[in-house]
C-alpha cells in the first residue's frame, strides 16, 4: 500500500527465503539437532518462527488499527516458547517447509497493506515497557527477531547434527 511498507514487506521476503531454504537443505537429524543458546531443536526453533510470523503480524495489525495490546510478560512467553518446544520438536522439513510457506504468504500480504500512517501509529505495549509502531514491530518483533533464530538454525545444522 506504502513504499515503506513494500520494504518492510520485501526485507521480510528475503529473510523468509533464507529461513525456507535453510530448512530445505537440513537432514532429519539435523532437524533434531539442538540450538545452542534456545534450548530447544532445530525443528522446535523452526516450527517457533512460524508462530512469531503470525504473532508479530497480528501485534502490528493491532498497532497499526491503534488497538490495544495484548497484556503479556516474558515470563509468559518464555512458558508458551516452552511448551511449544517440547510439542514441536521432531517435526519433518516437511511439515515445517509446509507451514512456514503459508504462514509467510499471509505475513508477507499483512505487511504490504499498511498505509504510512499505520506504520507510525503509536501504541502502549507493556512487553516492551514503552511505546512502539507496527514499524518497530515488524523490524524487531518479525525482521530481526527471525534473523536471529535463522542464525541459530545455520549453526546447530552446520555441526554433525548430533541432537
Amino acid at each position: 500500500m506504502g513504499q515503506r511498507s513494500d520494504e518492510l514487506a520485501a526485507r521480510f521476503d528475503e529473510t523468509h527465503e533464507q529461513v525456507l531454504s535453510t530448512v530445505e537443505e537440513l537432514s532429519p537429524t539435523q532437524l533434531l539437532a539442538r540450538c545452542d543458546g534456545e534450548d530447544c531443536s532445530v525443528a522446535a526453533l523452526a516450527s517457533h518462527i512460524a508462530t512469531v510470523y503470525s504473532t508479530a503480524a497480528v501485534w502490528a495489525t493491532t498497532a497499526a488499527r491503534g488497538g490495544q495490546m495484548p497484556t503479556v510478560t516474558m515470563d509468559a512467553i518464555d512458558r508458551t516458547n516452552e511448551e511449544q518446544f517440547a510439542r514441536d520438536g521432531k517435526r519433518t522439513g516437511d511439515e515445517l517447509v509446509r507451514e512456514l510457506r503459508a504462514v509467510g504468504e499471509l505475513t508477507s500480504e499483512t505487511l504490504r497493506a499498511f498505509s504510512e500512517s499505520d506504520l507510525d501509529r503509536e501504541v502502549e505495549f507493556s512487553l516492551m515497557e514503552h511505546t512502539v509502531t507496527a514499524a518497530w514491530i515488524i523490524e524487531n518483533g518479525l525482521i530481526n527477531h527471525v534473523q536471529e533464530h535463522l542464525q541459530s538454525i545455520i549453526a546447530a545444522g552446520s555441526g554433525d547434527g548430533a541432537p
